[in-house]
């Protein structure tokens, strides 16, 4: 992979390196920079969090289907949580 240098008034993509050193978004922000670097972390973490409760319900429902046979072990649900 090319490395590419550029001056500091052009903006760099690699590794997020931006105008300074800073994210160009967030020095327009408003009222603060902070308002952006937050609202990524927060982004983030909701969309990880959103996989974690997905993941079990996609798994289980593969192994319902018997698409995977190894996976039916995860067919089982507890009859406090069966929706059916």
């Amino acid at each position: 992979m090319r490395e590419v240098v550029l001056s500091s008034s052009q903006i760099c993509f690699r590794f997020g390196v931006s105008v300074g050193g800073e994210l160009l978004c967030a020095m327009l922000a408003f009222p603060s920079k902070y308002v952006v670097l937050f609202g990524a972390f927060f982004s983030t973490v909701g969309a990880g969090l959103q996989s974690l409760t997905g993941a079990p319900r996609l798994l289980q429902a593969i192994a319902r289907d018997d698409i995977l046979p190894p996976l039916k072990v995860y067919t089982a649900c507890h009859v406090y949580f069966a929706l059916e």
